[in-house]
C-alpha cells in the first residue's frame, strides 16, 4: 500500500479507490482524454478524503458502462462489444470487498464495493441475456467461472497463510493490485478484436 504520512485508513481507501476509479472506465470501450483528465481529478480527490467523496465519484465511475448496455439492449445484441471487463471488474470488487472486510477500517472500501460488484454482475447479465451467439455465451460461463475458483484461491491463500489483520490486509491488498492490473487489460480484448476484424476486413485472410 501507499504510505504518504496521513492515517492509514484514509490512504488505504484511497488506494482501493482508486483502482477502482481507473478499473471501471474500460466497461467495453476506450479511455478517451477526458477521461484520464477526470481520473486526475478523482484520484486528487479520492488521496485527500474530502468528505468521503470518493464514494461519490467511484459510484459514478461504476455506473458508467451504462451507455454501454443501453447500446446493447437497444440494438438487441451484445455485438462486438466484450465482458472481458465486467468479470475482471467483478473479481476485482470482490477482492476488495474481501480487504475491507477484514481491515478494522474498511467500511468504506467494503460499501462501495458492494455496488461496484452488484453493478458489474448486472452488466454480466445484462451482456449474457443480449448476447445471440451460444459459443460466446458458454464462454462468458466458463470465465465466470474460473473468477470465482481464482477468488476462493486467494481466500484460501491469505486466510491459510495470514495470521494478523495486517498480514490479511496486505495479502488482499496485493491480490486487488494484481486483478486491477487484469482489469486494466480487459478492455484490449476488444481492441484487439476491432483490429483483426478490420485487417480481415480490408485484407482478407
Amino acid at each position: 500500500m501507499l504510505w504518504l504520512g496521513v492515517r492509514s485508513r484514509e490512504i488505504k481507501w484511497s488506494t482501493a479507490t482508486t483502482i477502482n476509479l481507473i478499473s471501471s472506465l474500460g466497461g467495453g470501450g476506450f479511455v478517451h482524454l477526458s477521461n484520464l483528465i477526470l481520473i486526475d481529478f478523482l484520484v486528487f480527490v479520492s488521496c485527500f478524503n474530502l468528505f468521503h467523496s470518493g464514494d461519490i465519484t467511484c459510484g459514478g465511475l461504476f455506473l458508467s458502462p451504462v451507455a454501454t448496455m443501453w447500446d446493447i439492449s437497444r440494438h438487441g445484441s451484445s455485438e462486438q462489444y466484450s465482458a472481458s471487463p465486467y468479470l475482471a471488474g467483478l473479481l476485482n470488487c470482490a477482492v476488495w470487498l474481501l480487504y475491507g472486510y477484514v481491515h478494522p477500517n474498511g467500511k468504506w472500501v467494503f460499501g462501495i464495493n458492494i455496488v461496484g460488484s452488484l453493478l458489474q454482475l448486472l452488466y454480466i447479465v445484462i451482456f449474457v441475456y443480449y448476447t445471440t451467439v451460444d459459443d460466446v455465451r458458454y464462454q462468458i460461463y466458463y470465465m465466470l467461472f474460473g473468477a470465482g475458483v481464482c477468488l476462493v484461491g486467494i481466500m484460501a491463500l491469505v486466510f491459510g497463510q495470514a495470521h494478523s489483520t495486517e498480514q490479511k490486509c496486505m495479502g488482499f491488498g496485493l491480490a486487488g493490485v494484481a486483478t486491477g492490473i487484469g482489469m486494466y487489460a480487459a478492455p484490449l480484448i476488444q481492441l484487439v478484436r476491432t483490429c483483426m476484424y478490420i485487417y480481415y476486413a480490408c485484407c482478407g485472410p
